[in-house]
């Protein structure tokens, strides 16, 4: 159960995570514990995008990136899905590793033995009547595990119903957070599965389904507010991947990292998970690092 947080706050890995990331892990969630920025991380994007616009960078929403141009072993321009052309001599991608290499060929790092990610997750949150408190719950967040031994891997079902995290976000500190009370579960989840039901009408039964059977089997770990809820969201892998491209809808990306980002193309970089960074922080820190790095140093 020790690395039941760990991985599932970071595990690109099945059943095991690499000796450096677990330390950072151990680190973080065991001695130092969870926070929460006040206002969510809606806050902390809006004073991104404000810093972003005040250093002069422009930002493009809903603007899909087709190729990244390489010629001569340097990167040259990317080509939007309106081919647009933006010529450039630096690259900082973010898609992820195998995803940049889609949209890159020449990228394709030869010392890389595994493949792209398959631990993916179905996340419900569950808008409640009362707060978690009143229902006799005074836990932020719980790690559960039903079975003999912590399983972290593709299942074998749509979920793993076994282990998963389930989160109270109003018992963060003694006055909990602004909004309504809600409580998040987050289980391990079969890509395939969920990307191969093409009927709308199916796809949101199942999610129906299995986000109550999710529900029903933490019964054991704290109490059962299933009357309680009011309102309810479910994403799938199916989701993941629409938003973010990953392959599989591998949140934590690629087992394998690419420490310094480089590749194999000049001037193009792998930022975010899959350079090594972990989690939301992590990601941020590792735009930030590489960035530095490379836009102040000739390569």
């Amino acid at each position: 159960m020790i690395m039941c947080p760990l991985l599932f706050y970071g595990g690109s890995r099945e059943e095991d995570m690499d000796f450096g990331q677990f330390v950072v892990m151990f680190k973080s969630l065991f001695f130092e514990g969870f926070a929460r920025p006040s206002g969510g991380m809606k806050t902390v994007l809006g004073l991104l995008m404000e810093t972003y616009a005040k250093h002069g960078g422009e930002l493009r929403l809903e603007t899909g990136v087709r190729q990244i141009v390489a010629g001569n072993g340097a990167v040259q321009a990317v080509v939007t899905d309106m081919d647009e052309t933006i010529e450039c001599g630096r690259v900082f991608s973010s898609a992820g590793l195998w995803e940049t290499v889609a949209l890159c060929p020449e990228a394709s790092p030869g010392d890389v033995k595994t493949g792209p990610g398959r631990l993916s997750f179905m996340e419900a949150v569950y808008v409640l009547d009362r707060p978690a408190r009143e229902l006799g719950e005074e836990a932020s967040i719980i790690f559960f595990n039903n079975a003999s031994t912590f399983s972290y891997k593709k299942p074998d079902e749509p979920l793993d119903l076994r282990s998963g995290v389930i989160c109270f976000p109003g018992n963060f500190g003694e006055n909990g957070v602004e909004g309504s009370p809600m409580a998040r579960l987050t289980s391990i989840a079969d890509y395939g599965y969920w990307m191969g039901i093409e009927n709308p009408r199916e796809y949101l039964k199942s999610k129906i389904e299995w986000s109550a059977k999710a529900l029903k089997a933490t019964n054991w770990v704290t109490p059962d507010f299933s009357r309680n809820v009011v309102f309810r969201d479910v994403f799938t892998p199916k989701t993941i991947k629409r938003y973010t491209g990953h392959i599989n809808g591998a949140v934590y990306g690629a087992p394998d990292k690419m420490k310094t980002g480089e590749t194999p193309v000049t001037g193009l970089y792998i930022i975010g998970t899959d350079q090594g960074f972990l989690g939301i922080v992590g990601a941020m820190l590792s735009g930030i690092t590489v960035a530095n790095l490379r836009l102040t140093h000739k390569d």
